[in-house]
Protein backbone atom coordinates (compact mmCIF):
# COMPACT_ATOMS: atom_id res chain seq x y z
CA UNK A 1 0.00 0.00 0.00
CA UNK A 2 1.45 3.10 -1.04
CA UNK A 3 1.62 6.15 1.35
CA UNK A 4 -1.47 8.77 1.52
CA UNK A 5 0.47 11.66 0.03
CA UNK A 6 1.38 9.72 -2.76
CA UNK A 7 -2.19 8.00 -3.70
CA UNK A 8 -3.69 11.73 -3.24
CA UNK A 9 -0.60 12.72 -6.33
CA UNK A 10 -1.81 9.54 -8.01
CA UNK A 11 -5.32 10.30 -8.01
CA UNK A 12 -4.77 13.79 -9.17
CA UNK A 13 -2.97 12.42 -12.36
CA UNK A 14 -5.71 9.70 -12.98
CA UNK A 15 -8.59 12.88 -12.56
CA UNK A 16 -6.11 14.86 -15.33
CA UNK A 17 -5.53 11.70 -17.34
CA UNK A 18 -9.32 11.01 -17.25
CA UNK A 19 -10.04 14.51 -18.30
CA UNK A 20 -7.54 14.42 -21.45
CA UNK A 21 -9.38 11.19 -22.38
CA UNK A 22 -5.73 9.55 -21.78
CA UNK A 23 -5.50 5.51 -21.38
CA UNK A 24 -3.40 3.91 -18.49
CA UNK A 25 -1.75 2.21 -21.36
CA UNK A 26 -0.41 5.91 -22.72
CA UNK A 27 0.81 6.97 -19.48
CA UNK A 28 2.35 3.89 -19.13
CA UNK A 29 3.96 3.87 -22.49
CA UNK A 30 5.47 7.25 -21.62
CA UNK A 31 7.73 5.73 -18.14
CA UNK A 32 8.39 2.76 -19.46
CA UNK A 33 5.89 0.51 -17.28
CA UNK A 34 3.14 -1.23 -18.23
CA UNK A 35 -0.46 -0.97 -17.63
CA UNK A 36 -1.31 -3.07 -14.90
CA UNK A 37 1.47 -0.99 -12.87
CA UNK A 38 -0.65 2.16 -13.55
CA UNK A 39 -3.59 0.47 -12.14
CA UNK A 40 -2.11 -0.64 -9.53
CA UNK A 41 -0.82 3.28 -8.56
CA UNK A 42 -4.56 4.31 -8.94
CA UNK A 43 -5.47 2.03 -6.70
CA UNK A 44 -2.76 3.04 -3.90
CA UNK A 45 -1.17 -0.25 -3.98
CA UNK A 46 1.79 1.47 -5.66
CA UNK A 47 3.53 5.15 -6.57
CA UNK A 48 5.45 7.18 -8.92
CA UNK A 49 9.04 7.95 -8.43
CA UNK A 50 10.15 11.55 -8.63
CA UNK A 51 11.30 10.70 -12.64
CA UNK A 52 7.91 9.68 -13.28
CA UNK A 53 5.75 12.51 -12.10
CA UNK A 54 8.72 15.32 -13.94
CA UNK A 55 7.47 12.61 -17.21
CA UNK A 56 3.94 12.48 -16.74
CA UNK A 57 3.58 16.31 -15.39
CA UNK A 58 5.43 17.19 -19.07
CA UNK A 59 2.81 14.87 -20.93
CA UNK A 60 -0.30 16.16 -19.00
CA UNK A 61 0.60 19.86 -19.71
CA UNK A 62 1.07 20.50 -16.37
CA UNK A 63 5.08 21.71 -15.82
CA UNK A 64 5.42 24.60 -13.64
CA UNK A 65 1.81 23.84 -11.74
CA UNK A 66 1.21 22.02 -8.40
CA UNK A 67 0.63 18.57 -7.80
CA UNK A 68 2.41 16.79 -4.98
CA UNK A 69 1.20 18.48 -1.64
CA UNK A 70 4.41 20.45 -1.02
CA UNK A 71 4.26 21.89 -4.41
CA UNK A 72 0.39 22.57 -3.15
CA UNK A 73 1.25 24.18 -0.13
CA UNK A 74 4.15 26.39 -1.66
CA UNK A 75 1.81 27.55 -4.36
CA UNK A 76 -0.65 28.55 -1.78
CA UNK A 77 2.09 30.58 0.36
CA UNK A 78 2.45 32.10 -3.34
CA UNK A 79 -0.79 32.83 -3.81
CA UNK A 80 -0.80 35.01 0.19
CA UNK A 81 1.74 36.48 -1.21
CA UNK A 82 -0.23 38.11 -4.17
CA UNK A 83 -2.64 39.13 -1.88
CA UNK A 84 -0.34 40.68 0.36
CA UNK A 85 1.25 43.35 -2.55
CA UNK A 86 -2.61 43.62 -3.51
CA UNK A 87 -3.30 45.26 -0.06
CA UNK A 88 -0.19 46.95 -0.34
CA UNK A 89 -1.25 48.69 -3.54
CA UNK A 90 2.00 47.82 -5.29
CA UNK A 91 -0.10 47.06 -8.52
CA UNK A 92 3.18 46.62 -10.77
CA UNK A 93 4.15 43.96 -8.92
CA UNK A 94 0.81 41.98 -8.00
CA UNK A 95 0.53 42.30 -12.04
CA UNK A 96 3.71 40.41 -12.76
CA UNK A 97 2.69 37.88 -10.10
CA UNK A 98 -0.84 37.20 -11.41
CA UNK A 99 0.43 36.70 -15.08
CA UNK A 100 2.74 33.77 -13.86
CA UNK A 101 0.06 32.53 -10.88
CA UNK A 102 -2.60 32.44 -13.97
CA UNK A 103 -1.27 28.97 -15.01
CA UNK A 104 -3.06 27.56 -11.61
CA UNK A 105 -6.47 27.38 -13.72
CA UNK A 106 -5.38 24.66 -15.68
CA UNK A 107 -5.66 22.01 -12.71
CA UNK A 108 -8.99 22.43 -12.05
CA UNK A 109 -9.57 18.78 -13.48
CA UNK A 110 -7.71 17.36 -10.24
CA UNK A 111 -7.96 20.48 -8.09
CA UNK A 112 -10.53 23.08 -7.04
CA UNK A 113 -9.26 24.63 -4.26
CA UNK A 114 -5.96 26.87 -5.83
CA UNK A 115 -7.91 28.16 -8.96
CA UNK A 116 -11.03 29.15 -6.75
CA UNK A 117 -8.49 30.75 -4.23
CA UNK A 118 -7.02 32.45 -7.58
CA UNK A 119 -9.94 33.71 -8.77
CA UNK A 120 -11.19 34.94 -5.24
CA UNK A 121 -7.68 37.14 -5.03
CA UNK A 122 -7.98 37.99 -8.51
CA UNK A 123 -11.05 39.63 -7.41
CA UNK A 124 -9.43 41.32 -4.82
CA UNK A 125 -7.02 43.03 -7.63
CA UNK A 126 -9.93 43.84 -10.43
CA UNK A 127 -11.47 46.05 -6.90
CA UNK A 128 -8.83 47.79 -6.22
CA UNK A 129 -8.59 48.30 -9.88
CA UNK A 130 -12.00 49.72 -9.72
CA UNK A 131 -13.24 47.19 -12.22
CA UNK A 132 -16.59 46.02 -10.86
CA UNK A 133 -17.87 44.51 -14.00
CA UNK A 134 -14.67 41.82 -14.29
CA UNK A 135 -14.72 41.29 -10.59
CA UNK A 136 -18.50 39.95 -10.54
CA UNK A 137 -18.00 38.05 -13.17
CA UNK A 138 -14.99 36.32 -11.69
CA UNK A 139 -17.27 35.72 -8.59
CA UNK A 140 -20.14 34.38 -10.97
CA UNK A 141 -17.46 31.68 -12.13
CA UNK A 142 -16.53 30.78 -8.27
CA UNK A 143 -20.10 30.97 -7.32
CA UNK A 144 -20.72 27.44 -9.62
CA UNK A 145 -18.45 25.57 -6.73
CA UNK A 146 -20.21 27.22 -3.87
CA UNK A 147 -21.52 23.80 -2.60
CA UNK A 148 -18.23 21.79 -2.91
CA UNK A 149 -16.06 24.21 -1.32
CA UNK A 150 -13.96 24.43 1.69
CA UNK A 151 -14.23 27.07 4.91
CA UNK A 152 -11.28 29.21 3.73
CA UNK A 153 -12.84 29.33 0.14
CA UNK A 154 -16.07 30.42 1.63
CA UNK A 155 -14.87 32.95 3.94
CA UNK A 156 -12.74 34.63 1.18
CA UNK A 157 -16.11 34.74 -1.07
CA UNK A 158 -18.68 36.01 0.94
CA UNK A 159 -15.86 38.68 1.88
CA UNK A 160 -15.22 39.58 -2.06
CA UNK A 161 -18.65 39.86 -2.46
CA UNK A 162 -19.02 41.79 0.01
CA UNK A 163 -16.40 44.42 -0.99
CA UNK A 164 -18.45 44.02 -4.34
CA UNK A 165 -21.66 45.22 -2.99
CA UNK A 166 -19.64 48.18 -0.33
CA UNK A 167 -18.10 49.40 -3.72
CA UNK A 168 -21.54 49.48 -5.19
CA UNK A 169 -22.47 51.67 -2.11
CA UNK A 170 -25.15 49.01 -1.08
CA UNK A 171 -24.13 48.76 2.34
CA UNK A 172 -27.22 46.41 3.65
CA UNK A 173 -26.16 43.93 0.61
CA UNK A 174 -22.51 44.15 1.54
CA UNK A 175 -22.97 43.74 5.03
CA UNK A 176 -25.09 40.65 4.54
CA UNK A 177 -22.27 38.99 3.37
CA UNK A 178 -19.69 40.05 5.38
CA UNK A 179 -21.82 38.40 8.20
CA UNK A 180 -21.64 35.12 6.53
CA UNK A 181 -17.90 35.52 6.25
CA UNK A 182 -17.96 36.96 10.11
CA UNK A 183 -20.00 33.64 11.55
CA UNK A 184 -17.10 31.42 9.66
CA UNK A 185 -14.56 32.65 11.08
CA UNK A 186 -15.79 32.26 14.69
CA UNK A 187 -15.83 28.97 13.77
CA UNK A 188 -12.24 28.89 13.19
CA UNK A 189 -9.21 29.96 14.38
CA UNK A 190 -7.09 29.15 10.98
CA UNK A 191 -7.80 32.44 9.25
CA UNK A 192 -4.61 35.09 9.16
CA UNK A 193 -4.78 37.42 11.67
CA UNK A 194 -5.08 40.39 8.69
CA UNK A 195 -8.19 38.91 7.02
CA UNK A 196 -9.93 39.23 10.13
CA UNK A 197 -8.82 42.73 10.79
CA UNK A 198 -9.86 43.80 7.14
CA UNK A 199 -13.02 41.87 7.73
CA UNK A 200 -13.78 43.59 11.10
CA UNK A 201 -13.00 47.05 9.49
CA UNK A 202 -15.64 46.69 6.77
CA UNK A 203 -17.95 45.54 8.78
CA UNK A 204 -17.65 48.17 10.53
CA UNK A 205 -18.12 50.73 7.78
CA UNK A 206 -20.93 49.20 6.60
CA UNK A 207 -22.40 50.19 9.96
CA UNK A 208 -20.86 53.28 10.18
CA UNK A 209 -22.41 54.10 6.37
CA UNK A 210 -26.21 52.76 8.39
CA UNK A 211 -25.69 54.71 10.51
CA UNK A 212 -25.67 51.57 13.12
CA UNK A 213 -23.32 53.35 15.58
CA UNK A 214 -23.08 51.23 18.64
CA UNK A 215 -22.09 48.08 15.87
CA UNK A 216 -19.52 50.29 14.03
CA UNK A 217 -17.52 50.96 17.74
CA UNK A 218 -17.88 46.83 18.87
CA UNK A 219 -16.00 45.62 15.61
CA UNK A 220 -13.59 48.99 16.13
CA UNK A 221 -12.69 48.26 18.98
CA UNK A 222 -11.91 44.47 18.38
CA UNK A 223 -9.81 45.63 15.81
CA UNK A 224 -7.86 48.08 18.42
CA UNK A 225 -7.88 45.11 21.13
CA UNK A 226 -6.06 42.83 18.19
CA UNK A 227 -3.74 45.44 16.86
CA UNK A 228 0.15 44.39 16.74
CA UNK A 229 1.30 46.40 13.56
CA UNK A 230 2.30 49.82 13.30
CA UNK A 231 0.06 52.50 14.73
CA UNK A 232 1.31 54.75 11.48
CA UNK A 233 0.26 52.75 8.72
CA UNK A 234 -3.33 53.00 6.74
CA UNK A 235 -5.06 50.68 7.98
CA UNK A 236 -4.19 51.40 11.91
CA UNK A 237 -4.74 54.96 10.90
CA UNK A 238 -8.17 54.73 8.74
CA UNK A 239 -9.49 52.77 11.79
CA UNK A 240 -8.78 55.36 14.49
CA UNK A 241 -10.42 57.97 11.77
CA UNK A 242 -13.36 56.15 11.35
CA UNK A 243 -13.81 55.57 14.90
CA UNK A 244 -13.26 59.24 15.83
CA UNK A 245 -16.05 59.64 13.42
CA UNK A 246 -18.75 57.17 15.09
CA UNK A 247 -18.04 59.13 18.59
CA UNK A 248 -18.36 62.36 17.22
CA UNK A 249 -21.89 61.43 15.85
CA UNK A 250 -22.96 60.31 19.04
CA UNK A 251 -21.93 63.41 20.46
CA UNK A 252 -18.78 62.21 22.46
CA UNK A 253 -17.04 65.15 20.91
CA UNK A 254 -14.14 65.03 22.91
CA UNK A 255 -13.30 61.96 22.77
CA UNK A 256 -13.24 62.04 19.11
CA UNK A 257 -11.11 64.67 18.77
CA UNK A 258 -8.44 63.16 21.30
CA UNK A 259 -8.32 60.38 18.69
CA UNK A 260 -8.08 62.81 15.70
CA UNK A 261 -5.64 65.41 17.35
CA UNK A 262 -3.40 61.64 17.99
CA UNK A 263 -4.36 60.56 13.90
CA UNK A 264 -2.75 63.58 12.54
CA UNK A 265 0.54 64.20 14.56
CA UNK A 266 0.93 60.27 13.48
CA UNK A 267 0.36 60.68 9.69
CA UNK A 268 2.01 64.31 10.01
CA UNK A 269 5.07 62.96 11.08
CA UNK A 270 5.23 59.78 8.28
CA UNK A 271 4.11 62.66 5.51
CA UNK A 272 0.58 60.68 4.94
CA UNK A 273 -0.81 63.94 2.94
CA UNK A 274 -4.29 61.75 2.64
CA UNK A 275 -4.70 61.32 6.47
CA UNK A 276 -3.03 64.47 7.48
CA UNK A 277 -5.72 66.43 5.21
CA UNK A 278 -8.98 63.98 6.68
CA UNK A 279 -7.64 64.52 10.43
CA UNK A 280 -7.77 67.87 10.31
CA UNK A 281 -11.63 67.94 8.03
CA UNK A 282 -13.13 66.14 10.34
CA UNK A 283 -11.56 68.21 13.44
CA UNK A 284 -13.45 71.32 11.35
CA UNK A 285 -16.60 69.19 11.61
CA UNK A 286 -16.27 68.22 15.50
CA UNK A 287 -16.26 72.37 15.71
CA UNK A 288 -18.79 73.13 13.30
CA UNK A 289 -21.09 71.18 15.14
CA UNK A 290 -20.19 72.94 17.91
CA UNK A 291 -20.72 75.71 16.44
CA UNK A 292 -17.52 77.16 16.46
CA UNK A 293 -17.22 78.70 13.19
CA UNK A 294 -13.93 80.37 13.12
CA UNK A 295 -11.98 77.46 14.50
CA UNK A 296 -14.33 74.92 11.90
CA UNK A 297 -12.90 77.42 9.43
CA UNK A 298 -9.26 77.32 10.34
CA UNK A 299 -9.46 73.23 9.96
CA UNK A 300 -11.47 73.70 6.68
CA UNK A 301 -8.78 75.79 5.39
CA UNK A 302 -6.16 73.83 6.48
CA UNK A 303 -7.58 70.32 5.32
CA UNK A 304 -8.15 72.22 1.37
CA UNK A 305 -4.18 73.31 1.32
CA UNK A 306 -3.50 69.50 2.44
CA UNK A 307 -5.89 67.47 -0.33
CA UNK A 308 -5.28 68.07 -3.88
CA UNK A 309 -8.02 69.93 -5.78
CA UNK A 310 -10.82 68.32 -7.72
CA UNK A 311 -10.82 65.37 -5.46
CA UNK A 312 -14.21 64.51 -3.14
CA UNK A 313 -12.12 65.38 0.17
CA UNK A 314 -11.70 68.74 -1.22
CA UNK A 315 -14.98 69.14 -2.26
CA UNK A 316 -16.34 68.18 1.10
CA UNK A 317 -13.84 70.10 2.71
CA UNK A 318 -14.96 73.51 0.56
CA UNK A 319 -18.43 72.32 1.35
CA UNK A 320 -18.06 72.81 4.79
CA UNK A 321 -15.89 75.65 5.11
CA UNK A 322 -18.09 77.77 3.01
CA UNK A 323 -21.16 76.43 5.27
CA UNK A 324 -19.31 78.02 8.72
CA UNK A 325 -18.90 80.92 6.98
CA UNK A 326 -22.85 81.43 5.99
CA UNK A 327 -22.87 81.86 9.71
CA UNK A 328 -20.30 84.25 10.11
CA UNK A 329 -20.10 86.29 7.10
CA UNK A 330 -22.24 88.49 5.00
CA UNK A 331 -24.26 86.65 3.24
CA UNK A 332 -23.85 89.37 -0.01
CA UNK A 333 -20.44 89.19 0.48
CA UNK A 334 -20.17 84.99 0.39
CA UNK A 335 -22.43 85.34 -2.96
CA UNK A 336 -19.71 87.38 -4.65
CA UNK A 337 -16.75 85.15 -2.98
CA UNK A 338 -18.94 81.44 -4.10
CA UNK A 339 -19.15 82.85 -7.69
CA UNK A 340 -15.21 83.41 -8.20
CA UNK A 341 -14.73 80.15 -6.75
CA UNK A 342 -17.38 78.66 -9.33
CA UNK A 343 -15.18 80.62 -12.06
CA UNK A 344 -11.79 78.91 -10.76
CA UNK A 345 -13.50 75.63 -10.41
CA UNK A 346 -15.50 75.69 -14.10
CA UNK A 347 -15.77 72.13 -15.74
CA UNK A 348 -14.65 70.27 -12.66
CA UNK A 349 -17.69 67.67 -11.96
CA UNK A 350 -16.65 67.05 -8.55
CA UNK A 351 -17.52 70.43 -6.85
CA UNK A 352 -20.78 70.80 -8.82
CA UNK A 353 -23.60 69.62 -6.77
CA UNK A 354 -21.62 71.13 -3.87
CA UNK A 355 -21.21 74.60 -5.30
CA UNK A 356 -25.10 74.92 -6.23
CA UNK A 357 -26.56 73.66 -3.08
CA UNK A 358 -24.68 76.49 -1.44
CA UNK A 359 -25.72 78.77 -3.58
CA UNK A 360 -29.28 78.02 -2.90
CA UNK A 361 -28.41 77.99 0.99
CA UNK A 362 -27.04 80.94 0.85
CA UNK A 363 -30.16 82.23 -0.89
CA UNK A 364 -32.57 80.49 1.52
CA UNK A 365 -30.51 82.61 4.31
CA UNK A 366 -30.45 85.76 3.05
CA UNK A 367 -34.44 85.25 1.94
CA UNK A 368 -34.45 86.70 -1.30
CA UNK A 369 -38.06 86.36 -2.50
CA UNK A 370 -36.87 85.81 -6.49
CA UNK A 371 -34.78 82.38 -5.60
CA UNK A 372 -36.68 81.29 -2.35
CA UNK A 373 -39.01 78.74 -4.14
CA UNK A 374 -36.03 77.39 -6.86
CA UNK A 375 -33.74 76.80 -3.76
CA UNK A 376 -36.15 75.14 -1.39
CA UNK A 377 -37.04 73.04 -4.01
CA UNK A 378 -33.33 71.97 -5.02
CA UNK A 379 -32.05 71.69 -1.62
CA UNK A 380 -35.06 68.90 -1.36
CA UNK A 381 -34.69 66.98 -4.06
CA UNK A 382 -31.24 66.78 -5.02
CA UNK A 383 -28.80 68.22 -1.94
CA UNK A 384 -30.41 65.96 0.67
CA UNK A 385 -31.32 62.82 -1.14
CA UNK A 386 -26.95 62.94 -2.38
CA UNK A 387 -26.25 63.15 1.31
CA UNK A 388 -28.47 60.61 2.42
CA UNK A 389 -27.05 58.72 -0.78
CA UNK A 390 -23.39 59.04 0.92
CA UNK A 391 -23.77 58.69 4.55
CA UNK A 392 -23.77 62.63 5.76
CA UNK A 393 -27.01 62.16 7.43
CA UNK A 394 -26.11 64.80 10.18
CA UNK A 395 -26.20 67.21 7.31
CA UNK A 396 -28.92 66.47 5.73
CA UNK A 397 -30.85 67.09 8.97
CA UNK A 398 -29.17 70.18 9.41
CA UNK A 399 -30.99 71.53 6.03
CA UNK A 400 -34.27 70.02 6.73
CA UNK A 401 -34.03 72.35 9.65
CA UNK A 402 -33.14 74.88 7.09
CA UNK A 403 -35.97 74.31 4.90
CA UNK A 404 -38.50 73.79 7.62
CA UNK A 405 -37.69 77.36 8.47
CA UNK A 406 -38.55 78.83 5.25
CA UNK A 407 -41.41 76.84 5.00
CA UNK A 408 -42.61 78.16 8.34
CA UNK A 409 -41.88 81.60 7.20
CA UNK A 410 -43.90 81.37 3.91
CA UNK A 411 -46.63 79.35 6.14
CA UNK A 412 -46.26 76.28 3.72
CA UNK A 413 -47.89 74.32 6.46
CA UNK A 414 -48.01 70.58 4.47
CA UNK A 415 -44.44 71.09 3.35
CA UNK A 416 -43.20 71.94 7.10
CA UNK A 417 -45.54 68.79 7.86
CA UNK A 418 -43.53 66.62 4.81
CA UNK A 419 -39.84 67.97 6.03
CA UNK A 420 -40.61 66.56 9.38
CA UNK A 421 -41.67 63.09 8.61
CA UNK A 422 -38.43 62.71 6.09
CA UNK A 423 -36.03 64.00 9.50
CA UNK A 424 -37.86 61.48 11.54
CA UNK A 425 -37.60 58.95 9.24
CA UNK A 426 -33.46 59.97 9.14
CA UNK A 427 -33.81 59.94 12.88
CA UNK A 428 -35.20 56.30 13.03
CA UNK A 429 -32.68 55.24 10.58
CA UNK A 430 -29.84 56.50 12.92
CA UNK A 431 -31.05 54.93 15.78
Amino acid sequence: MAPQKYFLESQRIKKKRKHLGMSQYELAEAILSNQARISRIEKGLDSYTKEEIMILKKLLGIEGMPLTDFEFESFKETLHYWLGFIRAGRMDEASKLREELSVVINIEPYDEELPTLFRLFEVSYLLVEGNLEDAEEKLEIVEQSLRTMNEECLFYYNSRMGSLHAMRRDPEKALSYYEKAFKISEQSKDFFPRDIEILYYNIAMCYLDLEVTSRTIVFLNKIRRKRSEDNRTNHSLGVDLVLAITYYKIGMYDEAEKILNNCHTRAYGTGNKLFTGLSLYHLGIIHKFLKKWKKAIEYFNEALDTFEENTHYHAWALYNKIRCKVEVDKLFDLERELNEIELSLEGKENYSIFLKSLKHIIHLNRNITLYNSKAAEYIENTTIPYLVKNSNRLEALDLYRLLIRHFERTSKQKKTSEARKAMLEIYERMV
